[in-house]
């Protein structure tokens, strides 16, 4: 038997977001998270939403320390966006290198980043 429903749709209205779904498919698929994702693993163990941007940002500290102080991390799910000015060009790479290796890192953004010193590198 086909179930009928009231539309939320009216004549000269807005919609946003509307999402439809079988609520018989749905049985039995939601499984509670055994364990947290990558990125939003913090730096203690602990669940953190921005687990991922601050653990690059440790990295960057323990590794380069005063180096990597003017830079930025975000992060967009496993992407981390860098922003903000380096020194040098090998600086940048060094940065890129250590968020590709920190677990839950898939990407790397550069974004309104700004170098101090003339590139020479004929990169960029």
């Amino acid at each position: 038997m086909v179930q009928s429903f009231q539309s939320p749709l009216k004549t000269g209205s807005l919609v946003r977001q509307i999402r439809y779904g079988n609520p018989g498919s749905f049985a039995g698929s939601l499984v509670p998270l055994r364990e947290i994702p990558p990125e939003r693993v913090g730096i203690r163990g602990e669940y953190d939403y921005y687990g991922l941007a601050h653990r690059v940002e440790d990295q960057f500290k323990a590794y380069l320390g005063t180096a990597a102080a003017q830079v930025q991390v975000k992060q967009r799910g496993g992407v981390v966006i860098l922003s903000g000015q380096v020194s040098s060009w090998m600086i940048l790479e060094m940065l890129v290198s250590l968020a590709l290796t920190t677990t839950g890192a898939i990407e790397v953004e550069i974004d309104h980043l700004s170098m101090t010193e003339p590139n020479q590198s004929g990169y960029l």
